[in-house]
């Protein structure tokens, strides 16, 4: 009896993750290239939930000096900016015209930019800036250039492709990430004979500068969700070694329920540190620079595959 209804209970499960999905699926299908209205979040929200998260790329204050074009932001006058600018690039002709051997030019170009990178901190400090900030002063400084043009010369400023669409969208768009299915078998879903763990499925609808819904289907992540990392956190706790054939420890992890773990060899290493589980439904750790994969048999490290004891 109690297995007919633990069977119920997960046919109860997949087809209601199934149900979701497939809601998801046939609303982007009809809403795709269309306005995102307050109906649609309002539908979205009474479907899925609120937005588990909100991403603006655009907003996100991260770039400081890239390139000459820095000094289009917000912390110097367009009066600043293009006396800057045209004296680098009247300093810069006049290096080419100068040095005749290439690798000293650019030797030359490279010390040269070095001074303007100085000259842009003193000022700017430890800020920050987003994309959006620097188009938008770059705009008020360039008001003769078009908007598209303008997009095009700050994405050379941070250093982006502007003809690689999956690098640029984050940066003109907003994405409302929904929660779509919870506690998801990895391996059904994504095939795989690591250890099985359990995921959470989201999906994003994405939404341009024009408010067109610009994602499809296929817009998404997982992450293995809280039971998953409860489970994986229990298989981890406690020692693990590597004999590598021997009777004889080569190496040891120890994981512990506080969440610091300790590790040593016979060459005489050792660290400590913290240790989690990360969204992939891997172990990560302070000071060091790999994760540990968690398969059937054991943690593996590269190639070494570390036993419980």
């Amino acid at each position: 009896m109690t297995k007919k209804i633990l069977t119920l209970f997960s046919i109860i499960i997949v087809f209601s993750c199934s149900n979701n999905d497939q809601k998801y699926m046939d609303w982007i299908g009809e809403k795709r290239s269309t306005s995102f209205t307050d109906d649609d979040m309002s539908f979205l929200i009474k479907t899925f939930g609120n937005p588990t998260d909100t991403i603006q790329t655009g907003n996100e204050k991260k770039f400081g000096f890239t390139n000459i074009g820095s000094f289009y932001g917000p912390s110097f006058t367009k009066e600043e900016s293009e006396s800057i600018i045209n004296n680098f690039n009247a300093e810069k002709e006049k290096l080419r015209r100068k040095i005749k051997n290439n690798d000293d030019y650019w030797d030359a170009l490279d010390a040269l930019r070095d001074n303007y990178e100085n000259l842009y901190y003193e000022k700017v400090g430890e800020d920050k800036y987003s994309f959006n900030d620097l188009l938008n002063s770059y705009r008020l400084k360039k008001p003769e250039v078009s908007y598209d043009r303008s997009v095009e010369i700050i994405f050379d400023v941070i250093g982006v492709d502007d003809n690689r669409n999956y690098l640029t969208r984050p940066y003109l768009s907003t994405s409302y990430q929904f929660l779509i299915s919870e506690n998801i078998s990895y391996n059904k879903m994504y095939g795989g004979n690591n250890e099985d763990f359990l995921i959470d499925v989201y999906k994003y609808v994405i939404v341009d500068k024009k408010g067109i819904i610009i994602s499809d289907y296929t817009d998404g992540t997982s992450c293995i969700s809280k039971v998953g990392i409860n489970k994986l956190k229990n298989k981890t706790y406690g020692d693990w070694v590597y004999k590598g054939g021997t009777d004889r420890v080569l190496g040891a992890f120890k994981f512990n329920d506080d969440g610091t773990y300790s590790y040593s060899n016979t060459m005489g290493a050792s660290k400590r540190g913290k240790w989690w589980i990360t969204c992939g439904g891997e172990i990560s750790m302070t000071n060091s620079d790999r994760n540990i994969k968690i398969v059937k048999n054991g943690i593996r490290v590269g190639e070494t595959t570390y036993r419980k004891l």
